[in-house]
């Protein structure tokens, strides 16, 4: 009996051990779904940034408005050629219809006139002509039917002008409203090259009041009243400065100038980089979600396995009971055969497991690659657009302070040819007043 109760007891201990087992699997999977979401949300918050400074950069786009302008206007005038043809055919059809109706209406009033000639003939003249009356009603029904048939024509072709008509209306207002955009747009832009074109004029009057004064400041030399060795050195400073200030100024146009240009490769460049992230994000989107079918299916697959077991568990427990009530000792020899068969599917089992654990912890490398790609992928497009800002504001920075140190270095120039000057004249003057 010791030993019946040792066996169950120690088959209740493995069940047990089995239910924490898979209630330690379920949590894992549940920590690493969390895990996944967290990194899907972080992703997204990353391409939400990304598609930020697309929509920040693609408002440089608007310079070819005025190609899409041009376009406009020939299809406006595409339609407005269109819309005459259709208006003179609808005018053609209208004249067609009245001249069918007018014949209609006059081969009524023929008809008409001939019956009445008909019915006033003599009787022996009526049998005389009804032959030929017959074949006149005849061919007169004919013609009827003829112009009856051209009359439905007529009637479906101005129908379908007039559907032609309200379709190219309603296309005139689209192109009309498209047109109202694009001349505000176009005003804007005019509004904005107009700005530009001011301060490249202000930069040009600069540039020629630079030139005239260095011009001036080169023709002082000439002056016999302004020589020296003082006013040489004066004038080449100047001259040095405003060298430099023209290049700076040179150097920061051609700088402007090579980013304009190559801001539509940018803008590119940025929408590639856009549409390769959303399509990865569908891509992540659509792995998380195998994850998630994947773990459900796994578990309900376990959970479907551990009511089975227990099932097996409780009636072998009941088994096991009443053969205990009944004094038999051939349930031991059972309980060894029952025991290495629950051994070997709990292996199988257990081998499943692992193979599935393998495939999980595969697809979380998988995942975790991709995110630390778009971690990556998000700091490259960050740091590119901090060293943008941060080279422009450099190089204004560096070129202030080379301007302050040339301004610097030619005032100390200055003091010290002053005090060569002023030395040297004390010193031409000492012997002249030992003499008187």
């Amino acid at each position: 009996m010791k030993t019946e109760f040792f066996f169950i007891d120690r088959f209740s201990i493995d069940l047990s051990m089995l239910q924490c087992e898979s209630a330690m699997t379920s949590k894992e999977q549940v920590t690493e779904l969390e895990n996944l979401r967290q990194e899907l949300h972080a992703v997204k918050s990353k391409l939400n940034v990304a598609q930020k400074t697309v929509v920040d950069l693609s408002d440089e786009l608007e310079h070819q408005i005025d190609a899409s302008s041009r376009k406009l206007e020939e299809i406006c005038t595409e339609r407005e050629n269109q819309l005459a043809v259709q208006v003179s055919l609808i005018k053609k059809l209208e004249a067609k219809i009245e001249q069918q109706n007018d014949i209609i209406s006059q081969q009524n009033i023929a008809i008409s006139k001939a019956v009445v000639i008909v019915q006033e003939e003599k009787p022996p003249q009526q049998e005389q002509d009804c032959d030929a009356q017959n074949f006149l009603d005849a061919q007169n029904e004919e013609d009827l039917k003829l112009l009856r048939k051209k009359l439905t024509d007529t009637e479906q072709e101005f129908s379908q002008a007039q559907w032609k008509i309200s379709e190219l209306n309603a296309e005139i207002e689209k192109l009309n409203e498209q047109q109202v955009r694009q001349k505000s747009n176009l005003r804007l832009k005019t509004e904005e090259a107009n700005e530009l074109r001011v301060l490249l004029e202000s930069a040009q009057e600069q540039n020629a009041a630079l030139t005239t004064e260095l011009a001036e400041i080169r023709t002082l030399p000439n002056d016999p009243n302004r020589k020296g060795n003082s006013l040489f050195a004066e004038v080449a400073d100047q001259r040095k400065i405003l060298q430099n200030k023209i290049l700076y100024l040179k150097k920061h146009y051609y700088e402007l100038k090579m980013e304009h240009e190559n801001c539509p490769r940018r803008i590119r460049e940025l929408v590639n980089t856009q549409h390769y992230s959303e399509r990865l994000y569908k891509e992540c989107m659509g792995l998380i979600r195998q994850s998630e079918y994947g773990h459900l299916k796994a578990l309900n697959e376990q959970n479907k396995d551990l009511n089975e077991q227990l099932d097996q568990a409780k009636r072998r427990i009941r088994y096991l009971e009443n053969e205990m009530a009944s004094n038999s000792h051939d349930w031991v020899n059972q309980l060894i055969v029952y025991n290495k068969g629950e051994m070997e599917k709990l292996q199988r089992q257990l081998r499943v497991y692992y193979i599935k654990h393998r495939e999980a912890m595969d697809l979380y490398a998988h995942s975790s690659k991709e995110t630390s790609m778009w971690r990556i992928e998000a700091q490259r497009l960050r740091m590119k657009a901090l060293n943008i800002n941060v080279s422009d504001i450099a190089e204004l920075y560096m070129d202030k302070e080379t301007q302050t140190t040339e301004e610097n270095q030619n005032e100390e120039n200055a003091e010290s040819t002053g005090a060569h000057r002023s030395a040297t004249g004390t010193t031409s003057h000492d012997p002249v007043g030992d003499g008187h």
